[in-house]
């Protein structure tokens, strides 16, 4: 901004106050120590002063009085904390009554008011879904906002001294600096995440990825099929291998459901699969995300500086009675557009093709496939207007859609090609529409594959009675898919330069990351500076290559490290025990093996 500062506009406060916030649709408010929120509506360069309206007040206690109840009448109380985000904003009293103001320019009222501890201060999520609130008992209590009302804490926190400033993160985890000069990360089950001690008190509480234990890379990976395709098996059958013996001593890593119930719930599947021939049952119109965490196996300390030391996986599982039945309310309608909206951040898509269904129509395939096609399509039709805001096309949406065939067992010899060509040959048309529904969607449709790469999958092997677990086809590539191949595609599209700016930053915000971990690699160093003589040296590679690969040729020279480069540049990862770095050249070779053994199939464009 520029020009000499400018005073907005001025109110006479009735006593000290300790808290403020500037709204973003313009207004201003202070809390004050006599229990008044004094308000400044700012318009342009107009500035008007609102009335003041009272601050929350906890409800009224009974007291006795003689052989009477009577009610006293609450006392007044100082706002010690005010704070907004996510459209919401929220107010706490020192007695420890806790509100949402509604309408805080105009009526503004509390409709529901909570007692907690007295309070020293409210801090929000960015999204105004969570709330943090110090209080006079050097304690945290930790909350939510559901449809506009906070609700009832279930637990707290507790310091040794009171709580300074507090910041919600974007993970879950709480940040908070308390008088005592220490900062602590406080995970969302509540327990210690990471403390740091200091040697003065800090201002605030600062936050860096350096304080952080874990640095993750994270991918998403949205599953869409039918009901009955497989998709529940599939994913117990994904889970149950990372945990199997043979699994974890072959493998660098060590796979982790982040919530315990959930991991267990899949595991059950798998063993029951494996010891009863039991094939779980599905999840009928329920939406599922699943968060897996992939860390690195104990074992001799590397090194390497790489940008992140986990990969963090996100299975987002939508029901396929959504696509095949129309909503029975209105409430079922939006939450089938907000669960849709969890899974743009999904950066490659599977959508299921059932073996089962092929082989119950052989020779006549097309009757199946067009019809999965024309559902799928009219499903998504059916969305875009909710999705799209005036219909402006989105940045964030899944790129990357490959058809799998689920059940591939019940196919002997069905190769990823032979797919390509069945689906081709039946529902070609159907896969175009499909695309064009999805180009509607989409900003930079250059920068999009609908249909052009395809996998094999078969989660077991089904026979009469028995279910061998071990018998699988291309499950143990969806890690290496959702991880890796989302990266090649978009370094690849990004070198290309023919995708808006805006495009190229969203789809390459992880990629950089990955870049950077490989380019203390020879192999990979070699080809980087053969595409530019700018790029930093071997010492900042590591952490400042993003500028210089969108400034000069690098990314459509990475899309070289293939074949012998790739195996030369794995090796080096293993030799010099860059464990990370090893585990994603690990990644790349596995999808090109799968290639090689005609499980997978990818676009070449």
């Amino acid at each position: 901004m520029g020009g000499a500062p400018r005073q907005l506009g001025c109110v006479t406060l009735p006593a000290k106050s300790d808290s403020a916030l500037v709204r973003e649709d313009g207004g201003a408010l202070f809390g004050t120590e006599d229990g008044t929120i004094q308000r400044l509506a700012l318009e342009g360069d107009a500035t008007t002063v609102l009335s003041p309206v009272p601050g929350p007040v906890a409800a009224a206690d009974p007291a006795a009085d003689g052989d009477a109840g009577t009610t006293a009448a609450p006392t007044p109380s100082g706002v010690r904390g005010l704070d907004t985000a996510g459209g919401l904003t929220v107010a706490a009293g020192y007695d420890g009554s806790l509100g949402v103001l509604v309408d805080p320019l105009g009526e503004a009222r509390f409709p529901q008011v909570l007692q907690l501890p007295g309070m020293l201060s409210v801090r929000l999520s960015a999204d105004g879904s969570r709330c943090a609130a110090s209080t006079r008992e050097n304690s945290l209590v930790l909350g939510e906002i559901t449809e506009g009302e906070a609700q009832e804490p279930t637990a707290s926190v507790s310091f040794s001294s009171w709580v300074n400033e507090t910041v919600l993160l974007p993970d879950g985890r709480v940040a908070a600096v308390s008088s005592d000069q220490t900062l602590r990360l406080i995970k969302p089950d509540r327990t210690e995440d990471h403390r740091q001690d200091y040697a003065a008190l800090p201002s605030s509480a600062p936050y860096a990825d350096s304080m952080a234990p874990s640095r993750k890379l994270e991918q998403h990976i949205a599953v869409f099929g039918a009901s009955g395709s497989g998709k529940t098996v599939l994913l117990s059958s994904f889970y149950g291998g990372t945990q199997d013996p043979a699994y974890i001593r072959d493998h660098e890593l060590n796979v982790v459901a982040e919530d315990t119930g959930e991991g267990h719930r899949l595991l059950q599947n798998y063993y029951r699969m494996r010891s009863s021939a039991e094939v779980p049952s599905a999840n009928r119109f329920k939406a599922t995300s699943y968060a897996f965490s992939v860390k690195l196996k104990k074992g001799t300390a590397s090194k390497e500086k790489a940008p992140f030391n986990a990969l963090r996986l996100v299975w987002h599982d939508y029901p396929g009675e959504w696509f095949e039945q129309g909503p029975s309310s209105a409430a079922e309608a939006g939450r089938r557009v907000e669960t849709f909206r969890s899974l743009l951040t999904s950066d490659i898509a599977l959508l299921l093709v059932d073996g089962q269904k092929l082989r119950d129509n052989a020779g006549e395939e097309e009757r199946y496939l067009q019809a999965l096609f024309s559902t799928f399509n009219t499903g998504l039709l059916n969305l875009r207007d909710d999705l799209l805001e005036d219909g402006t096309p989105l940045v964030r949406f899944p790129r990357i859609w490959v058809m799998a065939l689920s059940k591939a067992d019940l196919l002997p010899g069905m190769t990823a090609q032979g797919l390509s060509e069945l689906l081709i040959e039946k529902a070609g048309g159907h896969m175009a529409e499909l695309r064009r529904t999805i180009t509607m969607m989409v900003q930079g449709d250059a920068a999009l594959s609908v249909g052009e790469d395809f996998l094999v999958l078969s989660s077991a092997k089904f026979t009469p009675g028995t279910i061998d677990v071990s018998d699988r086809i291309g499950v143990d590539l969806l890690l290496p898919l959702a991880a890796a191949m989302p990266f090649e595609r978009h370094v690849r599209w990004s070198a290309r330069k023919q995708i808006p700016v805006k495009v190229a930053q969203q789809i390459l915000a992880n990629s950089r990351s990955i870049v950077s971990a490989l380019a203390v690699l020879g192999p990979v160093a070699k080809l980087l500076s053969a595409g530019s003589s700018k790029l930093p040296g071997p010492a900042g590679k590591v952490f400042s290559l993003g500028a210089a690969l969108l400034a000069g040729n690098s990314l459509e020279k990475f899309t070289d490290l293939v074949g012998e480069k790739l195996e030369e540049a794995d090796a080096e990862a293993r030799e010099k025990n860059h464990r990370i770095t090893a585990v994603l050249t690990g990644f790349l070779l596995a999808l090109e093996r799968a290639e090689e053994e005609q499980v997978l199939t990818r676009s070449t464009r």
